[in-house]
């Protein structure tokens, strides 16, 4: 079992090269990697606090702007929603990794060791008296060595990058009481002071095979068709004010639509795809590849082309192009492999060129306002088509129910 202490995440989001040592650890089946309840809810205090600061400094903001406006002024939203935030966060550590519980005798100790001010536990200075610290830092620590102690069969590999508290790593002469928690855990207790520790000791850095990688990506167009769809969907011909469909598209150089904000360059913002688009691989870079036994494991960035029907102003079906850059983990070793989604991009209109190039089932025809001019199952207009009398019998269903309720005046 990895454990990981506060320091090692609290910069980490899913963005951070961290977080993708973390994921790659994981899907490589490498190591369970962990962290202590008390961990956790120090990441999530950590991101209240500087919500809730921003959210005072706003507040003042505005009252200071009220203060001199001679008209009404529209008063702030609310109180903070600190325990939102905090679930907001704590729910995207999880996906990272476990969560460790702190068992009522670990919880007594942590309060000892700090009465007594036994390390890891500090006397600190201040203006009036002496200050006894570090409760939480003993509960990180014997939550680890509890579950050292009660899982034999396992090596634990403690990273904290806090060498003050813990120590500077393995090989290290601890101070009392910590170097007894410790003495009989012999070499299945590793202390290391980052994950580039964990990278060396379980992988070696390789030169990835582009051909293996692109072989494993093009077999997954399905998957980043599927979480497009999911992501900037149109659910029932509505938009959703919840979720954040909009993005940036290129409509097809073959359809001309009247009345629409469209450039020259066919670029305008979509309200979301009507259909599940199609995707195609257009390039890879940014890959950081590790041979972790016989399979070597990649973190790269992906830019996909994606095609399907969006909506465009006033639920405007038309047939679009945009670009999707998306950071993966796989197994370049493997073809039959998942591939992991490790975050996203706002996707981007691409130039006509690149609209042009991409082949479209039926995007030969014509598209004029009011109705599609050309018609061949199974093609672009035929989902077209389908899309506009779907949405009208949506519109009049609507439009029924409405009128059928009883008016009051």
């Amino acid at each position: 079992m990895i454990i990981l202490d506060t320091s090692v995440l609290f910069r980490t989001t899913r963005r951070h090269a961290n977080a993708e040592i973390i994921r790659t650890i994981v899907a490589a089946k490498v190591d369970k990697v962990a962290v202590p309840w008390t961990v956790m809810e120090e990441l999530a205090a950590q991101k209240a606090v500087a919500y809730r600061d921003q959210h005072t400094k706003v507040q003042a903001a505005i009252q200071e702007l009220r203060a001199v406006t001679p008209w009404p002024v529209p008063r702030f939203f609310g109180g903070p929603e600190l325990e939102r935030v905090r679930e907001h966060w704590r729910n995207e550590f999880r996906e990272l990794v476990q969560v460790l519980p702190v068992s009522e005798d670990v919880m007594k100790q942590a309060l000892f060791r700090e009465a007594n001010a036994l390390e890891p536990c500090k006397r600190v200075p201040s203006k009036s008296r002496e200050l006894k610290v570090g409760a939480r830092d003993v509960t990180v620590w014997l939550t680890a060595v509890e579950y050292a102690r009660q899982h034999e069969d396992e090596t634990v590999y403690f990273i904290s990058g806090n060498t003050h508290d813990f120590g500077p790593g393995t090989p290290c002469t601890y101070p009392y009481p910590m170097d007894q928690d410790v003495k009989d855990l012999g070499n299945r207790w590793v202390h290391y002071t980052s994950l580039d520790d964990v990278v060396k000791h379980f992988t070696e850095t390789t030169v990835p095979d582009m051909a293996e990688i692109a072989n494993v990506l093009r077999g997954n167009e399905d998957l980043i068709a599927s979480e497009a769809w999911e992501d900037k969907q149109v659910r029932s011909g509505m938009v959703d004010p919840t979720r954040n469909n909009l993005m940036m598209v290129t409509v097809h150089p073959t359809v001309e639509l009247e009345g629409e904000p469209v450039g020259n360059d066919g670029r305008t913002v979509s309200l979301g795809w009507m259909l599940r688009p199609r995707a195609k691989l257009e390039g890879v870079d940014k890959i950081d590849a590790y041979r972790i036994g016989d399979d070597v494991w990649c973190t790269a960035t992906t830019r996909w082309l994606l095609d399907g029907i969006a909506a465009l102003a006033r639920m405007r079906p038309s047939p679009t192009v945009t670009s999707w850059e998306v950071r993966v983990l796989l197994n370049a070793s493997n073809p039959s492999s998942p591939l992991y989604i490790l975050h996203t991009n706002e996707p981007q209109a691409v130039s006509q060129e690149e609209a042009t190039e991409l082949k479209l089932p039926g995007w030969g025809e014509r598209w004029m306002t009011g109705g599609v001019t050309a018609f061949e199952p199974g093609s672009m207009a035929d989902l077209l088509q389908k899309v506009t009398i779907g949405l009208t019998l949506t519109s009049l269903n609507n439009r029924g129910k409405r009128e059928a309720e009883p008016h009051t005046e």
